[in-house]
């Protein structure tokens, strides 16, 4: 379950360097986070509000609206950081304005009854839809609200992958370790690489929401191949500086969506469960995967994806002035007719994408 505070637009939406808080709800106060620090780093930390003055729709800090309204159910949303330490307040009389505030939902998972009026209501609505389903949702005092549900669509894995053994190296494009599900990509003719670092250098919005652009163009001149589309940080970020910002019909033809995660840009890929952007690339059986090139268990030939012969401009004629940032790679063109050929081991959580035949 993914819980904001405020609207849910920013729990089904892929929203900058904020985090719903993430719970499971057969163990709801289990987090990966051990540390005030790293609790802090992936807490919410804007709030998606209705002015009712202006009659629009606003972003504005976690902090400074707390400290602007005096509401007794920031009891059950914060926690409190004072010498060094980071827990729930233990009285709704509590003075917030002392010490840091951070959105936990401690009290609200641990003194209400939400969690158990959740999984009934989801118990429920699954027994009427014979499925599991998608539920959104809203909360206010003590008061359960159903917004919306829908089916919740589901990739159909395979039982068991195995990965090759005895690829040689100079053909392995990358190795991969963790956030993966069961899967077998065969035979994918084209890549489209987005440079990470020549992006990071691009100086304005307007020229990084031009690739988004080139990436649009790609995807429809491409639909009837198979391509792999890889590039920096969260695909679909409305933060552009940590993703290219794309829609879902952006990138709706490709087969393989690849996050890179370079650790010195602070970056760490969200996760998407739950998100709008995810069920989409779900419904199209669209595979996503995180990298991160500077894990020691990670393998990633960015040189080849560097020097390759880059044909953006055979693709998309009418593009100009991308091709530092933007490379779409033809790969039996490249690797003496072989394509690239990804398996995926869910259980064992390791990747592989490497040059071969079928």
């Amino acid at each position: 379950m993914r819980l904001v505070f405020g609207l849910g637009t920013r729990a089904v939406d892929r929203v900058g360097s904020d985090y719903p808080r993430m719970i499971p709800l057969s163990h709801p106060r289990l987090r990966p986070e051990v540390t005030a620090d790293q609790i802090k780093k992936y807490s919410q930390k804007k709030v998606d509000v209705i002015n009712l003055k202006k009659g629009g729709l606003e972003t504005i800090d976690f902090r400074s609206l707390c400290l602007k309204i005096d509401h007794p159910d920031l009891f059950y949303a914060v926690s409190v950081q004072k010498d060094g330490h980071l827990a729930p307040p233990m009285f709704k009389t509590q003075d917030f304005k002392e010490g840091e505030l951070c959105v936990t939902f401690d009290n609200q998972l641990s003194k209400t009854n939400f969690v158990s009026l959740v999984k009934k209501v989801l118990s429920r609505v699954e027994r009427a839809y014979g499925r599991p389903i998608d539920m959104e949702f809203a909360w206010d005092g003590d008061k359960l609200y159903l917004l919306q549900c829908r089916p919740l669509s589901t990739r159909k894995e395979m039982e068991n992958v195995t990965i090759p053994g005895d690829i040689p190296g100079e053909r392995i494009l990358f190795k991969a370790k963790g956030g993966l599900s069961n899967s077998i990509l065969r035979d994918l003719e084209y890549i489209v690489y987005v440079d990470p670092k020549a992006y990071d250098m691009i100086p304005t919005f307007d020229e990084k929401m031009k690739i988004a652009r080139v990436v649009n163009l790609i995807n429809k001149n491409l639909a009837d191949k198979s391509y792999a589309l890889m590039g920096p940080g969260r695909w679909g970020s409305n933060d552009i500086n940590l993703g290219v910002h794309v829609t879902y019909a952006d990138i709706n033809k490709t087969k393989l969506l690849v996050e890179i995660a370079f650790a010195k840009e602070g970056y760490t890929p969200e996760v998407s469960y739950g998100t709008h952007f995810f069920q989409d690339l779900v419904e199209a059986d669209i595979v996503m995967i995180p990298l991160f090139p500077d894990n020691p268990d990670t393998v990633f030939n960015e040189e080849f994806l560097l020097n390759a012969d880059n044909i953006l401009k055979k693709i998309v004629p009418e593009v100009r002035d991308s091709e530092k940032v933007v490379r779409v790679i033809h790969v039996p063109s490249i690797q003496s007719g072989w394509y690239l050929q990804v398996y995926l081991d869910g259980h064992g959580q390791r990747g592989l994408g490497f040059f071969g035949a079928t």
